[in-house]
């Protein structure tokens, strides 16, 4: 395994987990992490969406309560009449925690580029974390969406063997619950992405041209 690089600024936990990853002799390039608040925009919609749901069982729980104490209902209807209610309202909660549940997603996400390949690790339920690697022969279509102060979206090759997006709106790139095709959020994405073809996708080039010649 490498030596343990610091400067990446990455979480204790989360720079032994890129420690523990790295192969022997393999040489860490980059590493990082999305952008915990750029993630959490991307749940504002949805949780838009919960807001009206998450109101209206609001509304009808309280007036029920108040409804069954006003009309003197038997103490078992008092109680469990409103309580009909709270799921949605559970339901809508979740709905509007959206932004923080991508946030907390973001915040327990890590991304590095080696000689060798890319790596991506994403948390999974249970405190669990599951790992995507993508050698060169899977970077050669990269797609890079681009903000204005620089930070983005660095797509990897779509693989049609993978279903259900992880992030919203994020095409052409599928991905598989606890894992995803790409580094998303990153700063400077420009100079990433430059690192990855000057690190691996031009010299699996040279090398599968020598092959073919």
């Amino acid at each position: 395994m490498s030596s343990h690089v610091p400067f990446w600024n990455l979480p204790p936990e989360l720079q032994a987990q890129l420690d523990a990853e790295l192969r022997p002799g393999e040489r860490l390039l980059w590493a990082g992490q999305p952008s915990a608040k750029r993630m959490a925009r991307m749940g504002y919609l949805t949780a838009l969406f919960g807001l009206p749901p998450l109101g209206f069982a609001i509304f009808w729980t309280a007036t029920a309560a108040f409804m069954m104490w006003r009309a003197q209902a038997p103490l078992v209807f008092r109680v469990l009449f409103p309580l009909v209610g709270l799921p949605f309202i559970g339901v809508g909660l979740y709905t509007c925690m959206q932004p923080a549940r991508l946030a907390a997603r973001a915040r327990r996400t890590w991304y590095a580029v080696t000689d060798r390949r890319c790596i991506v690790s994403v948390p999974t339920s249970g405190g669990g974390f599951a790992i995507r690697n993508f050698g060169p022969d899977r970077l050669q279509r990269l797609v890079r969406r681009v903000t204005a102060d620089g930070s983005g979206d660095l797509l990897f090759d779509p693989d049609p063997g993978l279903s259900g997006p992880l992030w919203a709106g994020l095409k052409p790139a599928a991905r598989l619950p606890g894992a995803q095709a790409g580094f998303l959020g990153i700063e400077n994405v420009k100079f990433v992405e430059e690192l990855i073809e000057r690190a691996l996708v031009e010299p699996w080039r040279r090398r599968t041209d020598q092959g073919s010649a």
